[in-house]
Parts: structure tokens; C-alpha cells; sequence
């Protein structure tokens, strides 16, 4: 297998404007092997690591211990708007007494009697129990119903101390159906709805530390269910959206002037380029249509011929 340390910016496949500055293009063009086969996948714009087989068998094994969601799990962080997660507007969503019937749902699929939940809210499409609503537990996994929005966001914590199995911090576990919205043009939405296309989801946050000059924090997020965009969905279903995620509530240059002033000006350059491009070519095409009007230009007989 490779390893590889993704960038962001660089997607997994050619793709779109993206012909040969993909990953695997890259790697497979400075290397003797001209094939290789995908373990998973990253967003374009997700940076961290990513397996890639080098034989076919290999990729379909490792390929089933994600699918089967048993044998390993994925970790990402991600810069989000707001103190998190205070944001949330829908709190009467949150599964009650799971302290007595313990956790209400796996996979984003409710195992538990609806009567765990006063406020329980069940999408039924195709056979599918797609839960929907939060509930918190402790780093052991025990439910605590008594445990706030707010006494979460106060307990900042660190990656390596969550990964290590500290006790003192919580996880929020979000269950909201996604669904592929514009399959064309790849946008996709989460929310409470009975669609064609929506299938359960399921995403854990912890917060890690909040920054009060930018109002963005840091959360490490581990998803139960591999839906797209599916990360990017809930947070922003939780009211804090990935900070310079354009596409789902986020702002492309969130504080970041220096990107914004290059944009800017790679833009206007862009524009005299195209400018200067119309102008060659008027000034051409008039030049032709004069040519054209010397040649054509009729011929007087001479008198007296």
C-alpha cells in the first residue's frame, strides 16, 4: 500500500478542471507503476492521509474493513464559525432518557421503542428508520442527559488527549438523513425530510478550543456512516459551518486577507488578459473587413471604351 499525506486543493481523481494535477495522476506518472486502486477518498478540499493499494485484491480488503464500519474509524478536525456548539437551534431534537435505554441509534438508524423520546423524530423512506436528533455522552460512551450544550462547549480539550481516552470531555453524536440534492453539480443537504435519495447518517463531535478573535473553533470529528459530504452537512445543519467552506454556509477567504488580496488581484489580471484578447481580436477581424472591402471594391470602365 501507499501512504499519502493529501493536500487540500488536490483531488483524489482527475476531475473536472482537474486533468493531471490529481493525486493519483501524480503519483502514477513518477513512479513505474501505472495503475493504482482506491482504498478511500478525501474531498478535494479535505487535506490528511490517504491509503492507496497497490494491487486490486488488497484495495477491495481494506476497502470492506471501512465499508463494514467495524474494523476501523476516521478522525477529522475542522476550523468551524462560532463557539461550538451554542449555535445549534434545534435542541428539541435531542433523544431523552438514554440513560435509562441507552444509546438511541447506530449507524443513524434509531434501535430504540420511539417512547425513549419525548421529542424522538423518525424518518421512514424505503424501509429505512433514519434517525433524527443529538444526544451526549462521556469519552467512555455513557449517555448523559443531564450534561448541556453549553457545559460542552466549556470543556476544551486537546486531539491527542481525546485519542488517548481522557475522561473529561463529551461527545455530541448528531443522526440527520443526507442526501444528494443537485447530483449534477454535487451539492447534497441534511435535514429532516422524507426524500427520494436521503439515507441515515451519523456524525460524533468533541470540541477541542475555541478562538474569540476569529469566533471559530476547533472539533475533531469522527463519522459513523461515510454519506458525501457528510461532515460538512451536519456541521452545518449544527448552525457552524467549516469556516471557509463555500459551498455549505462557510466563507472561501474567512479571515484570511492575505488569500483575499491575491484573489483579487489574480482576478483583475484575468480580466485585462481577456480584455486585451477582445481588442486583438477586434482590431483583426476590422482589418480583414477592410481588406475585404478593397479587394471587392468595384471596377469602373473607363470612358470612351
Amino acid at each position: 500500500i501507499l501512504v499519502v499525506d493529501k493536500p487540500s486543493t488536490m483531488p483524489i481523481h482527475p476531475c473536472g478542471a482537474y486533468n493531471f494535477n490529481s493525486l493519483f495522476s501524480i503519483l502514477e506518472n513518477s513512479s513505474s507503476r501505472k495503475k493504482l486502486y482506491t482504498v478511500h477518498r478525501l474531498d478535494r478540499l479535505t487535506s490528511g492521509v490517504t491509503i492507496i493499494a497497490k494491487e486490486p485484491h488488497v484495495a477491495k480488503r481494506l476497502g470492506k474493513c471501512i465499508t463494514d464500519r467495524t474494523s476501523c474509524e476516521k478522525i477529522y478536525l475542522a476550523r468551524v464559525k462560532g463557539k461550538f456548539p451554542l449555535h445549534y437551534q434545534n435542541a428539541k431534537t435531542r433523544f431523552l432518557n438514554c440513560e435509562t435505554n441507552g444509546v438511541p441509534c447506530h449507524f443513524g438508524e434509531t434501535i430504540l421503542p420511539t417512547n425513549c423520546s419525548e421529542n424522538l423524530i423518525i424518518t421512514e423512506n424505503y424501509n429505512i428508520n433514519a434517525a433524527h436528533g443529538f444526544w451526549i455522552t462521556d469519552a467512555a460512551n455513557n449517555p448523559k442527559d443531564n450534561v448541556t450544550l453549553e457545559q460542552l462547549s466549556q470543556l476544551s480539550n486537546t486531539v491527542d488527549d481525546i485519542l488517548a481516552g481522557a475522561n473529561q470531555f463529551y461527545w455530541l453524536h448528531l443522526a440527520c438523513p443526507c442526501r444528494i440534492a443537485q447530483p449534477k453539480i454535487g451539492i447534497c443537504e441534511a435535514g429532516d425530510f422524507t426524500k427520494d435519495g436521503s439515507k441515515p447518517a451519523q456524525t460524533s463531535f468533541a470540541f477541542i478550543a475555541y478562538d474569540a478573535q476569529t469566533d471559530s473553533s476547533i472539533v475533531l470529528a469522527k463519522p459513523l456512516t461515510g454519506r458525501t459530504h457528510q461532515i460538512r452537512l451536519h456541521l452545518q445543519y449544527l448552525g457552524h459551518p467549516i469556516a471557509n467552506d463555500p459551498n455549505y454556509g462557510g466563507d472561501i477567504f474567512f479571515h484570511n486577507e492575505l488569500g483575499e488580496e491575491a484573489c483579487k488581484m489574480a482576478t483583475e489580471k484575468i480580466q485585462q488578459t481577456e480584455q486585451s484578447k477582445k481588442d486583438t481580436t477586434t482590431t483583426t477581424t476590422t482589418a480583414a473587413v477592410n481588406d475585404v472591402n478593397i479587394i471587392a471594391k468595384p471596377v469602373v470602365a473607363p470612358e470612351n471604351s
